[in-house]
Formats: C-alpha cells, sequence, structure tokens
C-alpha cells in the first residue's frame, strides 16, 4: 500500500491544518499498533498481490491467532484493520506529499459515530499487538494506554494511574526484539514514552525533549496538548466522548 499526506479543510474549503504521516514502513509498523498511519482517501494498493493474498475488507488475514479468538470488522474503522494488518507485515509506505484536501465537518464519519468508532480502533490496536507478538513468538503487551486513538488518550481508572513507565518498558522491549534496533522503531518509542505518564506536567516537559530531537508526525502535538486542556483545573467538562480503561494490561475497556 503507498498513501500520502494531506491538507485538512473545514466544511466551507477554508485549510485548517494538516495531516503528517510517517514515511518508512519499519515506522509505519510499529505505528499502527497504537493508530492508524495511512490516509484512506490517498492510499493505492497493488490489486494483484491483494487477491493473492486473499484480503477483504474487516477480515484477518494474517491467520496467527486461533481462530476462535479472530475478530471481524463489520464496520467504522475497517481501514485501520486492512492497513494495520498489512503494516505489521511492512507492505506500507507514504510519500511525503500533499496528494488531497481532507475535508473535517460535522458530518464525517468519526464525528457522529466517533464513541463506536474509538471503541472499534482500540480493540483492533488490541489485536493488532496481539498478532504482531504470535508472529514473533514474544510475550503480548498492551498498547492501549499509549494509543492517541481520536487524538485522545486513555484514563486509566481502578486503580487510578499515573505512571506508566514500567508498562512502557515491556512494550518497547516486545517490539524491539520484533522489528529489530533501527532509528524508526526509536523514533516512534520516544513519542510513545511522552505518553506513558498522566502526569500533565511531566508530558509536557518530556514532550519538549521529544521536539529537541524529532518533529511531530500525525497528531502527536494534539494528543499532548488534548490532556493538558482537558486537565486544566478550572476548565468545565465540554462532553466530547473520552475513553477509560480499568488498568494497564486489562483487556476490558469503557467508553464515557
Amino acid at each position: 500500500v503507498i498513501g500520502g499526506q494531506a491538507e485538512v479543510i473545514d466544511g466551507n474549503g477554508r485549510i485548517t491544518g494538516e495531516l503528517n504521516l510517517p514515511l518508512d514502513s519499519k515506522q509505519i509498523a510499529a505505528a499502527a499498533l497504537f493508530y492508524n498511519p495511512m490516509a484512506h482517501p490517498t492510499t493505492m494498493l497493488r490489486h494483484a498481490a491483494i487477491k493473492t493474498m486473499g484480503i477483504r475488507y474487516g477480515n484477518d488475514f494474517l491467520g496467527v491467532l486461533p481462530e476462535s479468538d479472530r475478530i471481524e470488522v463489520p464496520a467504522l474503522a475497517e481501514d485501520y484493520f486492512l492497513f494495520g494488518q498489512l503494516a505489521i507485515l511492512g507492505k506500507c509506505r507514504n510519500v511525503p506529499e500533499q496528494l488531497i484536501r481532507y475535508r473535517w465537518h460535522a458530518g464525517n464519519v468519526s464525528v457522529t459515530k466517533i464513541v463506536g468508532q474509538l471503541a472499534m480502533s482500540l480493540s483492533i490496536a488490541r489485536y493488532l499487538a496481539r498478532c504482531f507478538s504470535a508472529i514473533h513468538q514474544l510475550d503480548e503487551f498492551d498498547p492501549a494506554p499509549f494509543c492517541g486513538l481520536g487524538g485522545r488518550l486513555l484514563t486509566i481508572v481502578n486503580p487510578i494511574q499515573t505512571e506508566l513507565d514500567a508498562a512502557f518498558e515491556r512494550l518497547s522491549r516486545v517490539l524491539r526484539l520484533g522489528f529489530g534496533a533501527s532509528p524508526q522503531l526509536e523514533r516512534e518509542l520516544a513519542f510513545r514514552r511522552v505518553t506513558a505518564t498522566r502526569s500533565t506536567l511531566r508530558m509536557i516537559w518530556r514532550y519538549a525533549q521529544f521536539r529537541l530531537k524529532y518533529q511531530p508526525v500525525s497528531n502527536e502535538w494534539g494528543i499532548v496538548r488534548a490532556w493538558f486542556v482537558a486537565h486544566l483545573p478550572f476548565r468545565r467538562s465540554s462532553g466530547a466522548p473520552g475513553i477509560t480503561i480499568e488498568r494497564v494490561g486489562s483487556q476490558h475497556s469503557e467508553l464515557a
């Protein structure tokens, strides 16, 4: 699969931002465990290869988990499921050019069906992580605390957890064993370390250190900023949906 970048426009056609996604197949493979690193409208796929691999939307074509554990994704985030599986096989790249203008408005599926899409995306991220571990015969890990789904981080409750360094070290060890050492992987892990805390000041400090070395991609600054704004002491709730997870490593999650 080959994809590209995009300008983001509003309902009136005004440019409001950019969609910057990783380029290299190794970084895309690592990023796919935490969010969808491919802009669907920009992508092209080699049809003959897709037919040969028996790939269809919504289906698990990796086949590395027991059949009883496999999932189907009939709607909402099926593109993430497709690209995520191809990504961890090393079959995705992005070009640096902006190929489209992506219109973001109140009628987008990611706006009108956000709760369902976030829940499905979380299930896919966890499923891809399990497949990755099975392919490389490594310990399983939970990517959920480090996902930036819908530009938001998970809130971990029961008990409330603010420091996730131990879970991050476990995740890092497994990914380094599976992918092998590379600058692309270390770059992705560097941002996930930023999110390995729910202390707002510590997260801001870690992000500042991250920016001294790396240029951000996707919505990395937006994820940190959203957490900061949501936890300002004087801020009233906007009523926007967020995600909570009961504890690190739990496969049970709740949307709130």
